[in-house]
C-alpha cells in the first residue's frame, strides 16, 4: 500500500470516528435533555445537532474525494500487491503488478493444428478478455512477443494482427520462429499492459 493510499485511508477512518461519535453524543444530549429538563437550552441543543451534520457532510465529501482517486477495478488494490490469474504450481496465465498486466504466452487449445488465421484469432481473443478483466484494453497494451513456428506464415499472422490492433496504439513486438511445445501449435502471442487510469 502506498504513502498516499495510508493517508487516504487514515483521514477517512478519522473522519468516520469523528462522525460516529457526533452522532453518539447528539443522541446523548438529547436523551439527557428529555430525561433532565433544563441540562441543555435548545440553542445549544441546535449547535450540536449542526455540528454533526456538518461533520457527517465533510465526511462523505472527503470519502468521495478519495474513493475517486483510487484504482478503478477490483484487482489491484495496491501497487504493491501481486495479483495471480488463473495460476498453478508452474505458471499464471496473467500477473498483475504496479499498474502492468503481464499475460504469459498463448497458444490456440480450440483451434489447435487449424490455420494461423484461426490460431491466431483464438489467442488474440483470450488475450483481449484478459485485458478486460484486468482493467486494461487493446489501447493499453505496451510490448508483445510472437512465436511463430514458421516464418513462411509471417504475413497470414500480420493480417490478423494487423486488424485488430488498434490504429495508432501498436505495442513494441518482437516476433520470432521457434520450435513451440507441440507441433500443432504454430502461433503464441504473449503480452504486456499497462492498467487504464
Amino acid at each position: 500500500m502506498t504513502y498516499q493510499t495510508k493517508y487516504h485511508k487514515y483521514i477517512c477512518d478519522s473522519l468516520r470516528l469523528l462522525s460516529f461519535a457526533s452522532v453518539i453524543l447528539t443522541l446523548l444530549c438529547f436523551l439527557l435533555s428529555i430525561w433532565f429538563e433544563g441540562v441543555f437550552d435548545k440553542h445549544f441543543f441546535g449547535k450540536m445537532l449542526a455540528t454533526t451534520i456538518s461533520i457527517l457532510v465533510a465526511s462523505g465529501l472527503v470519502s468521495i474525494i478519495f474513493a475517486e482517486r483510487q484504482p478503478k477495478n477490483g484487482v489491484i488494490a495496491t501497487d504493491r500487491k501481486v495479483n495471480r490469474i488463473n495460476t498453478n504450481q508452474r505458471l499464471s496465465q496473467v500477473v498483475v503488478h504496479g499498474g502492468l498486466v503481464y499475460i504469459s504466452g498463448q497458444v490456440a487449445i480450440q483451434n489447435r493444428g487449424k490455420s494461423i488465421t484461426d490460431q491466431t484469432n483464438e489467442i488474440l481473443g483470450a488475450i483481449e478478455k484478459y485485458l478486460a478483466d484486468t482493467g486494461s484494453d487493446k489501447n493499453h497494451m505496451l510490448s508483445a512477443t510472437v512465436w511463430l513456428s514458421d516464418m513462411a506464415s509471417y504475413d497470414e499472422f500480420n493480417k490478423v494482427w494487423d486488424a485488430w490492433v488498434p490504429q495508432g496504439q501498436a505495442p513494441s513486438r518482437a516476433c520470432v520462429e521457434a520450435k513451440l511445445v507441440f507441433p500443432d501449435f504454430n502461433v503464441e502471442v504473449a503480452v504486456i499492459a499497462a492498467v487504464k487510469e
